[in-house]
């Protein structure tokens, strides 16, 4: 599988106060594409949040994306809903399938959530929805959704 680690630096009027080390959900990162993160300090700052690539590990060569179709959305009341279907079109079975699905208003990422999916047999779909609650409603939302997992040998 693939891994790419960060290392994440958090300032205070020009001191280090705290570091960490994190693991990116997703394992596939397209060119000139962004993958959500998470990292929780126990102290708070007044100075900047410095990233640094920490490593990046080759993914496993069985290890590729599943195709994303039929996005839908919609938003009630204060609840973001995404809609979508993964589909395997390898030629193969894929195991251990991941679904990484991020919101954002503007360029602030709001939260995301990483899906654990069942096997997918070769030309097999599944259905995804996640939701996000607890947003201010009127604010323009978009979304980022990825899927992967690995291929089993013929």
């Amino acid at each position: 599988q693939g891994t790419i680690l960060l290392y994440a630096e958090l300032y205070d009027r020009g001191e280090i106060v705290e570091s960490g080390t994190l693991v990116l959900e997703q394992r596939l990162l397209a060119a000139d594409s962004a993958a959500p993160y998470r990292l929780i300090f126990e102290h708070s700052a007044e100075g900047p949040l410095v990233l640094g690539l920490s490593g990046a590990f080759a993914p496993d060569e069985r290890l590729t994306a599943l195709t994303v179709t039929e996005q839908r959305t919609s938003v009630e009341g204060r609840q973001y809903s995404l809609y979508a279907v993964i589909i395997n079109l390898n030629t193969v079975a894929v195991t251990q399938g991941r679904v990484v699905g991020a919101l954002y208003a503007g360029d602030r990422l709001l939260g995301f959530h990483a899906v654990d999916i069942e096997p997918l047999a070769s030309g097999e779909s599944l259905p995804v929805e996640m939701h996000w609650y607890d947003i201010a409603p009127g604010t323009d939302y978009h979304h980022t959704l990825a899927a992967d997992g690995i291929t089993q040998t013929e």
